[in-house]
């Protein structure tokens, strides 16, 4: 049985606070996010496409009910796909590759070879782009973290050290999601390079 957050209009209706904090921290390092060719890894029924409409944009899911969606929204920008396996063609490269919300769907070998794919779609130079939450240590964000419909949330030293394995950060940035002044997730930013560390 699908989970209602499976169904793209209620995904977006319950995102809709929260995308604009998600990539706040983006925004604020890469003003005008100047980059040319997007690959957005887990792009649910695109709500991050209008974000990145100046560019050479292409979202991934593995929700085929997602990317039908975000297709009638946004325009053929969008295929389906397993994040572990990014099968695209050998001449994409990609010198922004934004996976947002979505490691803690993922289990460790899952996130491995996402890693993996990602260095052979990233251009030289470019930066991989990881949003995600993390499990804190009490209160409301740690039991949201725990009751999210993503089987695998950790805690903050377990998502940098599977994120250290295999990438090279250049930046981590903690930060909060809230309604008002009530925070709901606690959440991290990092950014990395694939060039200095092999991929197991």
């Amino acid at each position: 049985m699908k989970h209602p957050l499976d169904r793209s209009w209620l995904y977006r209706a319950w995102q809709a606070p929260f995308v604009a904090q998600k990539l706040a921290p983006m925004r604020r390092r890469h003003p005008g996010l100047p980059f040319r060719r997007v690959l957005d890894v887990g792009c649910g029924p695109g709500i991050n496409a209008p974000v990145f409409r100046h560019a050479e944009y292409l979202g991934v899911d593995l929700e085929e009910g997602y990317i039908r969606a975000a297709r009638a929204r946004h325009g053929n920008y969008f295929v389906v796909g397993d994040a572990g396996n990014l099968d695209l063609p050998g001449d994409h490269r990609f010198d922004c590759i934004l996976v947002n919300s979505l490691l803690h769907h993922l289990d460790n070998d899952q996130v491995g070879r996402l890693l993996t794919s990602a260095r052979r779609l990233l251009a030289a130079g470019g930066t991989l782009f990881v949003i995600d939450l993390y499990v804190p240590d009490s209160g409301l964000p740690r039991r949201l973290a725990l009751a999210d419909r993503g089987r695998f949330p950790r805690a903050l030293p377990q998502l940098r050290r599977l994120i250290s394995s295999a990438c090279t950060i250049d930046c981590e940035e903690l930060f909060r999601l809230h309604l008002g002044p009530l925070t709901l997730w606690k959440m991290v930013y990092f950014e990395a390079r694939l060039g200095d560390v092999p991929c197991a």
